[in-house]
């Protein structure tokens, strides 16, 4: 996975404080679980409401997670590493 992968490279002695793209990386993990189950959980309701408000609050959770994905791009060096497919249908699936 291209999430555990990149958290490997990263330097594990310097534990005096946080690695900001660790940090980012662990929050994006967060983001997917939970963009996967709001998006399951919005298909067992009937009612529209319900279905709208857990969809959303998925696409809200989408755009946070390319938040992060930007961000750690931004300031990680390029290892020539790419996202895995199932990350990047996870955020933009609708």
């Amino acid at each position: 996975m291209y999430l555990d992968n990149l958290m490997n490279k990263r330097d594990p002695h310097n534990e005096s404080r946080p690695d900001p793209v660790n940090k980012s990386l662990e929050a994006r993990g967060q983001l997917y679980r939970l963009i996967t189950s709001l998006r399951k959980d919005a298909n067992q309701f009937k009612d529209p409401k319900s279905q709208t408000m857990f969809k959303m609050a998925a696409e809200v959770a989408a755009g946070l997670a390319r938040a992060f994905r930007d961000f750690e791009k931004e300031i990680a060096p390029d290892d020539g590493d790419e996202p895995c497919d199932d990350e990047d249908n996870t955020i933009d699936q609708r």
